[in-house]
Protein backbone atom coordinates (compact mmCIF):
# COMPACT_ATOMS: atom_id res chain seq x y z
CA UNK A 1 0.00 0.00 0.00
CA UNK A 2 1.32 3.42 -0.87
CA UNK A 3 0.55 6.22 1.57
CA UNK A 4 1.10 9.91 1.04
CA UNK A 5 1.39 11.73 4.32
CA UNK A 6 1.65 10.40 7.84
CA UNK A 7 1.65 6.61 8.15
CA UNK A 8 0.40 6.65 11.75
CA UNK A 9 -2.86 8.35 10.78
CA UNK A 10 -3.56 5.82 8.02
CA UNK A 11 -2.37 2.75 9.95
CA UNK A 12 -5.37 2.41 12.30
CA UNK A 13 -7.92 2.90 9.54
CA UNK A 14 -6.21 0.33 7.33
CA UNK A 15 -6.08 -2.27 10.11
CA UNK A 16 -9.81 -1.80 10.83
CA UNK A 17 -10.76 -2.19 7.17
CA UNK A 18 -8.68 -5.36 6.71
CA UNK A 19 -9.94 -6.93 9.92
CA UNK A 20 -13.55 -6.04 9.10
CA UNK A 21 -13.25 -8.10 5.91
CA UNK A 22 -11.97 -11.05 8.01
CA UNK A 23 -9.49 -11.97 5.35
CA UNK A 24 -6.12 -11.33 6.94
CA UNK A 25 -4.58 -10.28 10.16
CA UNK A 26 -2.32 -7.27 9.88
CA UNK A 27 0.87 -7.94 11.79
CA UNK A 28 2.44 -4.58 11.21
CA UNK A 29 2.81 -1.67 8.92
CA UNK A 30 6.07 0.03 8.18
CA UNK A 31 7.58 2.41 5.70
CA UNK A 32 9.84 1.36 2.87
CA UNK A 33 12.74 3.06 4.65
CA UNK A 34 12.03 1.02 7.80
CA UNK A 35 11.88 -2.16 5.73
CA UNK A 36 15.17 -1.29 4.01
CA UNK A 37 16.80 -0.55 7.35
CA UNK A 38 15.63 -3.89 8.71
CA UNK A 39 16.70 -5.78 5.58
CA UNK A 40 20.20 -4.25 5.65
CA UNK A 41 20.70 -4.57 9.40
CA UNK A 42 23.01 -7.59 9.18
CA UNK A 43 25.10 -6.04 6.41
CA UNK A 44 25.42 -2.76 8.29
CA UNK A 45 26.39 -4.59 11.46
CA UNK A 46 29.00 -6.57 9.55
CA UNK A 47 30.31 -3.36 7.98
CA UNK A 48 30.55 -1.71 11.40
CA UNK A 49 32.39 -4.68 12.91
CA UNK A 50 34.69 -4.83 9.88
CA UNK A 51 35.42 -1.11 10.15
CA UNK A 52 36.20 -1.46 13.85
CA UNK A 53 38.49 -4.40 13.10
CA UNK A 54 40.22 -2.41 10.35
CA UNK A 55 40.73 0.48 12.76
CA UNK A 56 42.18 -1.89 15.35
CA UNK A 57 44.51 -3.41 12.75
CA UNK A 58 45.64 0.09 11.74
CA UNK A 59 46.38 0.99 15.37
CA UNK A 60 48.22 -2.29 16.02
CA UNK A 61 50.25 -1.95 12.82
CA UNK A 62 51.14 1.63 13.77
CA UNK A 63 52.24 0.47 17.22
CA UNK A 64 54.35 -2.24 15.59
CA UNK A 65 55.99 0.26 13.26
CA UNK A 66 56.60 2.63 16.15
CA UNK A 67 58.11 -0.11 18.31
CA UNK A 68 60.31 -1.45 15.54
CA UNK A 69 61.68 1.96 14.53
CA UNK A 70 62.13 3.07 18.14
CA UNK A 71 64.15 -0.07 18.87
CA UNK A 72 66.21 0.44 15.72
CA UNK A 73 67.02 4.03 16.71
CA UNK A 74 67.80 3.16 20.33
CA UNK A 75 70.13 0.38 19.20
CA UNK A 76 72.06 3.03 17.25
CA UNK A 77 72.59 5.28 20.29
CA UNK A 78 76.34 4.62 20.31
CA UNK A 79 76.60 5.45 16.62
CA UNK A 80 74.63 8.63 17.17
CA UNK A 81 76.94 9.55 20.07
CA UNK A 82 80.02 8.98 17.94
CA UNK A 83 78.56 11.10 15.15
CA UNK A 84 77.79 13.86 17.66
CA UNK A 85 81.35 13.62 19.05
CA UNK A 86 82.72 13.96 15.54
CA UNK A 87 80.76 17.18 15.02
CA UNK A 88 77.44 16.17 13.46
CA UNK A 89 74.65 18.57 14.33
CA UNK A 90 71.42 17.42 15.97
CA UNK A 91 69.49 18.39 12.86
CA UNK A 92 71.73 16.30 10.64
CA UNK A 93 71.54 13.28 12.96
CA UNK A 94 67.75 13.49 13.24
CA UNK A 95 67.49 13.89 9.46
CA UNK A 96 69.66 10.81 8.91
CA UNK A 97 67.61 8.70 11.31
CA UNK A 98 64.28 9.89 9.88
CA UNK A 99 65.51 9.20 6.35
CA UNK A 100 66.60 5.68 7.32
CA UNK A 101 63.28 5.05 9.08
CA UNK A 102 61.23 6.37 6.18
CA UNK A 103 63.05 4.07 3.75
CA UNK A 104 61.76 1.10 5.74
CA UNK A 105 58.23 2.50 6.07
CA UNK A 106 57.90 3.61 2.44
CA UNK A 107 59.16 0.23 1.23
CA UNK A 108 56.61 -1.45 3.49
CA UNK A 109 53.84 0.76 2.11
CA UNK A 110 54.95 0.13 -1.48
CA UNK A 111 54.93 -3.64 -0.91
CA UNK A 112 51.80 -3.68 1.26
CA UNK A 113 49.50 -1.57 -0.91
CA UNK A 114 49.50 -3.88 -3.96
CA UNK A 115 49.01 -6.86 -1.65
CA UNK A 116 46.11 -5.10 0.09
CA UNK A 117 44.60 -4.22 -3.30
CA UNK A 118 44.85 -7.86 -4.39
CA UNK A 119 43.18 -8.98 -1.14
CA UNK A 120 40.44 -6.37 -1.64
CA UNK A 121 39.78 -7.64 -5.16
CA UNK A 122 39.43 -11.17 -3.81
CA UNK A 123 36.87 -9.96 -1.24
CA UNK A 124 35.08 -7.50 -3.54
CA UNK A 125 31.78 -9.38 -3.23
CA UNK A 126 31.65 -8.28 0.42
CA UNK A 127 31.84 -4.57 -0.42
CA UNK A 128 28.63 -2.59 -0.74
CA UNK A 129 28.80 0.86 -2.28
CA UNK A 130 32.61 0.91 -2.18
CA UNK A 131 35.01 -0.11 -4.91
CA UNK A 132 37.80 -2.45 -3.81
CA UNK A 133 40.24 -0.01 -5.37
CA UNK A 134 38.80 3.05 -3.61
CA UNK A 135 41.82 5.31 -3.01
CA UNK A 136 40.66 6.80 0.30
CA UNK A 137 41.27 3.80 2.58
CA UNK A 138 44.60 3.10 0.94
CA UNK A 139 45.65 6.74 1.15
CA UNK A 140 44.63 7.05 4.79
CA UNK A 141 46.48 3.86 5.72
CA UNK A 142 49.62 4.97 3.87
CA UNK A 143 49.49 8.43 5.47
CA UNK A 144 49.05 6.95 8.96
CA UNK A 145 51.96 4.55 8.46
CA UNK A 146 54.26 7.26 7.10
CA UNK A 147 53.31 9.70 9.89
CA UNK A 148 53.92 6.95 12.44
CA UNK A 149 57.30 6.27 10.86
CA UNK A 150 58.28 9.93 11.08
CA UNK A 151 57.23 10.22 14.73
CA UNK A 152 58.88 6.88 15.56
CA UNK A 153 62.16 8.08 14.09
CA UNK A 154 62.14 11.69 15.34
CA UNK A 155 61.26 11.13 19.00
CA UNK A 156 63.98 8.59 19.91
CA UNK A 157 66.60 10.19 17.66
CA UNK A 158 66.15 13.52 19.46
CA UNK A 159 66.48 11.68 22.75
CA UNK A 160 69.61 9.89 21.52
CA UNK A 161 71.15 13.21 20.41
CA UNK A 162 71.11 14.37 24.04
CA UNK A 163 73.43 11.55 25.12
CA UNK A 164 76.87 12.83 26.09
CA UNK A 165 79.54 11.24 23.90
CA UNK A 166 81.79 10.76 26.96
CA UNK A 167 79.11 8.66 28.61
CA UNK A 168 79.35 6.08 25.84
CA UNK A 169 82.78 4.76 26.86
CA UNK A 170 82.66 1.05 27.64
CA UNK A 171 83.74 0.48 31.27
CA UNK A 172 86.94 -1.54 31.82
CA UNK A 173 86.60 -5.20 32.70
CA UNK A 174 86.21 -5.51 36.48
CA UNK A 175 88.34 -8.62 36.69
CA UNK A 176 91.43 -7.11 35.06
CA UNK A 177 94.18 -5.51 37.14
CA UNK A 178 94.26 -1.75 37.20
Amino acid sequence: MRVHGDLASVRDAYVRVVESQQHHVVRGLFTFDEWTDNALLRERLLAGVSSAAAGLVLVLASLGIYGMLTHAVLSRTREIGVRAALGATRRRIVGMVVRDGLVVVVLGVMIGMPLALAAANVAKAQFYGVSPSDPWPFGVAAAVFIATGIVAAVVPSRRACRVEPGGLVVPADRGSPQ
